[in-house]
């Protein structure tokens, strides 16, 4: 419901279950929920990224198989953005994606569900004497009204965003609430809990974690001090000294 993708190939007559991204911590917990899940011990591809291409992990499955039944059980289609050629009227018209399946788990699944979905379309923003934004991506109308709803069922409050450059005029979830970015951060935060940022010029080789640990700290020492926000370039610095000390390896500049 993030960087994934079911997808039926007429020409071979199966179904591609796939996950994007750039960052292997996602594949390597793809992998291991696929194994743990349907026994499945490796997938059918990986593909590596280079240049602007993502890594993609695949695996290649027939109808009948029981991880493509089990998925279309918890959703009538995984399709979250119209076709190149389709309007976005027939689009919203046919089959919608969902993840009410995941309203009827525990609070504790709730939580991991939403953490996860944070990792693979969330972010967290530092911004000049400002609150930290935390958000994630969705421009589908009924899904985002959903991640919407399950946030709110683990305590946490967003509200729905709008943005002109995506097909449907919606970005998705975000938050400026410190109640919110605390109680994020105390059920764990983005998980997996070492995930980096891959493609911000910035932050790019850093820990979503790390960045959201610091713009708590920023604000609680700003709210101490009664000082406005020090500036992101202060923030770099402050999370490069860490990395050093860690032994991490930033690859962002100011």
């Amino acid at each position: 419901m993030t960087d994934g993708s079911v997808s039926y190939i007429k020409k071979r007559k199966h179904y591609l279950i796939r996950i994007y991204g750039y960052d292997k911590s996602i594949h390597d917990l793809f992998t291991l929920l696929v194994k743990k899940g349907f026994g499945i011990e490796k997938p059918t591809w990986y593909f590596a990224s280079y240049g602007n291409t993502v890594n993609a992990t695949c695996y290649q499955r027939w109808a009948k198989t029981e991880i493509v039944k089990t998925l279309f059980q918890l959703s009538p289609s995984f399709r979250k953005k119209p076709d190149k050629n389709e309007s976005a009227e027939d689009f919203l018209a046919s089959s919608k994606p969902t993840i009410k399946s995941i309203m009827g788990c525990s609070r504790q699944v709730r939580e991991l569900f939403f953490r996860i979905a944070m990792s693979c379309d969330g972010y967290i923003t530092l911004l000049y004497g400002r609150k930290p934004r935390l958000g994630m991506a969705c421009a589908h109308p009924q899904l985002v009204n959903e991640w919407l709803e399950l946030a709110r069922s683990i305590g946490l409050e967003f509200k729905i965003e709008k943005d002109r450059a995506t097909w449907s005029g919606i970005h998705g979830l975000e938050t400026v609430s410190m109640d919110t970015i605390v109680k994020f951060h105390e059920m764990g935060g983005f998980f997996p809990e070492d995930v980096e940022v891959c493609r911000s010029k910035r932050y790019k080789g850093y820990k979503k974690n790390d960045i959201l640990l610091k713009g708590i700290e920023i604000h609680n020492s700003c709210i101490s001090s009664h000082r406005p926000a020090r500036s992101i370039e202060r923030t770099d610095r402050t999370l490069a000294s860490q990395a050093e000390d860690t032994g991490s390896n930033p690859v962002g500049s100011i």
